[in-house]
């Protein structure tokens, strides 16, 4: 399988490390708008694009991962399954639930898969909770309560700018309480 991303930030960073360690995978290439998004990255054999369109249009492609801004991951996805790739997306998925849902269809009648990059959900403490919870040992749930915390001054990284995450940290990060809820 011959494997791109679409944005090299962080999350592109651990996609493209995760792709290297899947027998029969291939990490051929990837995608940045950002100058200097490539200088340092530890991927010497991977093709660098400025967009990922022509990334999509001059590579063999089976499938993507889409490290990019939240606010641009339903146009990109539906664009790629469009082409016939599977699509492994970072959350949020998309900023509405209309674009999540059209990126379903599209999934759907495109018959390519379209995958949520989630992590907490692994956790083992996250997934020994849900077994506690499934097994009703714990009884009942009534409220759930989760706060995240980070050396990372927030303010000052990408996603506090609402442009580019599609709503701030709230988010960008809040998605991850939805998730393991």
């Amino acid at each position: 399988m011959r494997v791109g991303i679409i944005g090299l930030g962080r999350a592109g960073q651990l996609h493209g490390e995760a792709w290297r360690q899947i027998p029969d995978v291939k990490l051929v290439a990837a995608s940045d708008p950002s100058p200097g998004a490539f200088e340092g990255q530890p991927l010497p054999t991977v093709n660098a694009y400025g967009d990922y369109s022509s990334m999509l249009e001059a590579e063999q492609l089976d499938a993507v991962s889409i490290c990019s801004p939240p606010a641009v991951h339903a146009a990109q996805a539906i664009d790629c399954l469009e082409r016939g790739l599977h699509v492994l997306c970072e959350k949020p998925l998309a900023l509405t639930t209309g674009d999540a849902r059209e990126m379903m269809r599209t999934a759907s009648r495109t018959n390519r898969r379209l995958v949520l990059a989630t992590k907490f959900r692994h956790v083992p403490d996250i997934m020994a909770v849900k077994r506690l919870l499934a097994s009703g040992v714990l009884g009942d749930p009534i409220s759930f309560d989760i706060c995240f915390s980070s050396p990372v001054k927030m303010s000052e990284r990408w996603n506090s700018e609402t442009v580019l995450s599609g709503g701030g940290v709230i988010v960008d990060n809040g998605c991850h309480a939805f998730d393991i809820a």
